[in-house]
């Protein structure tokens, strides 16, 4: 029979190779990925107020009074929530000291609370054209009411046969767009993509558009590719099943397009309640936090209508 020795002493062993592999553990998925376009943002509470998302300030010459703006009437917050992972560990495992069919188990589990993050990214931003952002307004919308700044665009790129001069055309459109997004005194913000979203349909196109050392597009055969450099990360997400919408994505300030709010890291537990009733145990993993949309000024979705 365990003893309460046995527990303690086999809980410090499985957080030790939990500690472990996550220590070795490489982002080899998709959802890896995904979970690096959302802007850390530590939280001491149960809820966090994001009312200041409303402007980015800007210098200007000190003239006489400075133009910050007051917190408009405002209401988003974005409250955190509890994520759990296990592995169940029969007692007769630990009594027979088969840790050679515990340790993988384990180990499986490690690290991957960064891809469960990617798939809550995936989840705001696939519903963005629905999903509220501070103001009120879907994420993803054309210019109205307060959203002065429409990041919301069509797109040409073709369902059933994309190619790579409509991909160029549509990143040029985006490009441009969000570069002349302004503020709400209409100064422009210059603000520049640097990562793109897409589905899997569009991966070999757009990786033509970026690695191509000549223009990959008909139009300027032969010259050097001007896209190379405008596209610096591409992520495919897996979950994305419009095969001709993408989205680029402004991730390179304090505060970027979309928020990973992070409450309480990584901790593990063994929990031996049930070794009595069905003979089991569990090692787990749980954290706190949850995701939510930051600036929508920093983020475009491209929709394209075409068959």
């Amino acid at each position: 029979m365990l003893k309460g020795s046995d527990i303690v002493t086999a809980e410090k062993v499985f957080r030790t190779e939990y500690n472990r592999a996550v220590a070795e553990y490489e982002a080899t998925s998709a959802w890896d990925q995904m979970a690096t376009i959302g802007t850390e943002i530590p939280s001491t509470g149960a809820e966090e107020d994001y009312r200041w998302l409303q402007e980015m300030p800007e210098f200007e010459e000190w003239l006489g009074d400075l133009n910050s703006k007051d917190l408009e009437d405002y209401s988003y917050t974005i409250r955190n929530k509890e994520f759990a992972a296990s592995v169940a560990i029969h007692v007769n495992e630990l009594e027979d000291d088969k840790y050679d069919i515990i340790m993988p188990r384990i180990a499986s589990m490690a690290g991957k609370e960064r891809g469960y993050w990617g798939k809550l990214l995936h989840t705001i931003l696939l519903a963005g054209t629905t999903n509220l952002a501070y103001d009120g307004i879907a994420f993803f919308s054309n210019a109205s009411g307060v959203r002065i700044n429409d990041n919301l665009l069509a797109g040409t790129i073709s369902a059933a046969t994309p190619t790579v001069a409509q991909a160029a055309a549509d990143v040029n459109t985006a490009r441009k767009s969000m570069m002349a997004f302004t503020n709400s005194r209409g100064e422009i913000l210059g603000i520049v993509p640097d990562t793109f979203v897409i589905p899997p349909n569009l991966e070999l196109v757009f990786l033509s558009l970026m690695n191509s050392t000549a223009d990959p597009t008909t139009s300027n055969s032969g010259t050097k590719n001007p896209y190379s450099s405008m596209i610096q990360r591409l992520i495919v997400d897996p979950g994305l099943t419009d095969a001709n919408d993408f989205y680029c994505l402004a991730t390179r300030y304090s505060v970027g397009p979309f928020v990973k709010q992070k409450r309480k890291d990584v901790e593990t537990f063994l929990d031996d309640s049930q070794k009595y009733v069905n003979r089991k145990l569990k090692f787990g993993a749980t954290f706190r936090g949850n995701v939510g949309y930051g600036l929508p000024i920093l983020a475009a979705k491209v929709v394209s209508a075409v068959g």
